[in-house]
């Protein structure tokens, strides 16, 4: 396993971040990072950052501070153990003088702008929403992120009610949305199965805060129970629409969802993204996490393409437009091709 360490060092509301375009066969090649490298030696996480920030960019720190361990995981790269760090400089260092890549300060506002690893965003997100400890593992398919889970440790008391808390925020957000575009009885039931004890109890076991405790069961047992029981009781999941295929002869494939299922499965992804980003939420996240996530992509081609469609007219357009396009278009059957 690869130990290494990263530390995003800010300066005037900046961090100073390094792309990756001048080392042959850089596995980061074209991505802006903070800064950072692998162990030498018996180093400990803290003389492996100084150092490595030193070499890179010239800095000696002394205003810095210890955020957590990211664990990586893939099928392409050696599983690696990163130690994140933030830090504070006044120093002006000479930008052209690394030979890993070009560095740059660049605003906070414009970090997400840049070509970042998709499971970077995620605990960048966390450092600047002032979030600490950051345990995390990322897993990725090839250069693809497949999934995340933080590793945090939550009382079972504490944790259910702030599991309570965002499953009730969730479905506010949720029925607001379907209200809005007239599908109130969908408004009304959605997602109510979270209170049964087969996923509520499974919230509280593996409550993650910033994202579904779906994930940590998952990677901790091979599969999620609550999941399971989950899916097979909420029609805005496409992962319901399943049925024997008479067409292609295999046993089970991927249908159309109807349309009223489908845009409540909008509501439900517009809302998760609200409730787990919180401060950093815009109206392109949910566009964001359906091309970056391999398993996103598993679902009836068409109803695919029309979740794109969508979810970039969200981006695009804000969801006032969103909304008024699916009350009065896309659910009375206009065609999106």
């Amino acid at each position: 396993m690869i130990r290494s360490t990263l530390c995003y060092i800010e300066k005037n509301n900046a961090f100073l971040m390094l792309l990756r375009n001048k080392k042959e066969n850089d596995t980061n090649a074209g991505k802006w990072i903070g800064i950072g490298g692998k162990f030498e030696g018996k180093e400990t996480p803290e003389e492996c950052m100084l150092r490595e920030v030193f070499e890179e960019t010239g800095i000696r720190l002394s205003n810095y501070e210890y955020k957590g361990i990211i664990n990586f995981r893939s099928d392409k790269y050696e599983d690696e153990e990163m130690h994140l760090f933030t830090a504070f400089t006044e120093e002006n260092p000479d930008l052209s003088s690394c030979s890993e890549g070009t560095l740059k300060w660049i605003p906070k506002d414009d970090i997400f702008t840049l070509s970042l690893w998709e499971g970077d965003k995620l605990f960048l997100r966390q450092i600047l929403e002032g979030r600490k400890p950051i345990n995390m593992t990322v897993m990725y398919k090839g250069d693809r992120l497949l999934t995340a889970c933080d590793d945090i440790h939550v009382s079972a008391f504490k944790a259910f009610f702030m599991h309570l808390h965002t499953i009730n925020r969730h479905r506010r957000l949720v029925r607001r949305g379907c209200f809005k575009v007239g599908l109130y009885r969908q408004g009304l039931t959605h997602d109510l199965s979270k209170y049964s004890p087969t996923e509520f109890f499974a919230g509280i076991k593996y409550y993650q805060g910033v994202r579904s405790p779906n994930v940590a069961e998952r990677m901790d047992k091979g599969y999620s129970a609550a999941w399971l029981h989950h899916k097979g009781r909420n029609k805005h999941h496409f992962e319901y629409w399943t049925d024997y295929s008479f067409e292609t002869g295999k046993p089970l494939e991927y249908v159309r969802m109807p349309r009223k299922y489908f845009v409540e499965s909008v509501m439900d992804r517009i809302a998760a993204c609200k409730v787990y980003r919180g401060r950093t939420y815009t109206d392109a996240a949910a566009y964001e996490y359906l091309t970056t996530r391999e398993s996103e992509r598993h679902m009836h081609e068409k109803d695919y393409e029309d979740l794109v469609f969508i979810l970039r007219m969200l981006k695009d357009k804000g969801e006032k437009e969103t909304f008024r396009f699916l009350k009065n278009e896309y659910l009375k059957g206009k065609d999106l091709t």
